[in-house]
């Protein structure tokens, strides 16, 4: 992966905004059974908020890793939590998420933007990946609870950006690799707008394999998108 990470200071002031946004938009919710997306309430995706800013993520930038062996494990982990935690007012879960997210804050400031975490499934990521996780996760499910509860919810096309940028080391462990073991593909991504101006690279697929490069060369594909547009569709 030669593609540069955005800044870790960027990517937490971001984090900052979205999380002081999304736990107002809870605080708003006046019916936290509302269905949300798939078979989760509002308050499930609150509930599933606070279980990653109280316990999950603490844990990793902590350096105690995660239990989770393989990526698939992440939803079943998520069940669980979600079976043995029943609380479910959007109200009571904002001040959680609140809590945690000032201690996740202050954890990762005091860490180098040279540093690395292991994530879920023993996968190494750049602590910009875990941030970037992290402000996609609340920049989404915001989403989520606004459409759920009627409410205005927005996602800059800066922020969007950074998560993308972010969350790009990760992108080789979602590959399918039987599905893609007789593809050979080089696929050009266009983020446009914002005050960032263009993120250019190519993500390339090679017989089970990806590996994200700097633009050059021949390209199979070119996909140019608005950066929230890009996020709500790849998520």
């Amino acid at each position: 992966m030669s593609v540069a990470p955005p800044g870790l200071s960027a990517l937490l002031d971001a984090l900052d905004d979205a999380t002081s946004r999304f736990s107002a938009l809870l605080r708003r919710v006046e019916d936290g059974s509302v269905s949300a997306i798939g078979d989760w309430t509002i308050g499930d995706v609150a509930a599933h908020m606070t279980h990653g800013f109280t316990e999950v993520y603490p844990a990793i930038v902590r350096g105690d890793g995660s239990t989770v062996t393989s990526t698939a494990g992440i939803a079943r982990m998520t069940d669980a939590y979600l079976s043995t935690h029943p609380e479910r007012d959007p109200q009571v879960l904002a001040g959680r998420i609140d809590d945690g997210h000032a201690e996740f804050q202050d954890n990762m400031r005091r860490l180098s933007p040279e540093t690395e975490l292991t994530w879920h499934a023993q996968i190494v990521l750049p602590v910009t990946a875990m941030a970037a996780i992290v402000l996609g996760e609340v920049l989404i499910h915001g989403h989520d609870v606004a459409v759920a509860s009627g409410q205005a919810w927005s996602i800059d096309a800066d922020s969007a950006r950074l998560a993308t940028l972010g969350l790009v080391p990760l992108l080789p462990h979602y590959v399918d690799r039987a599905a893609t073991a007789e593809v050979r593909a080089r696929v050009l991504l266009i983020l446009r707008g914002g005050h960032g101006g263009r993120a250019r690279f190519v993500l390339s697929v090679d017989r089970g394999t990806l590996t994200v490069e700097e633009p050059g060369g021949r390209v199979d594909c070119r996909i140019s998108a608005d950066p929230a547009a890009f996020m709500l569709v790849s998520y």
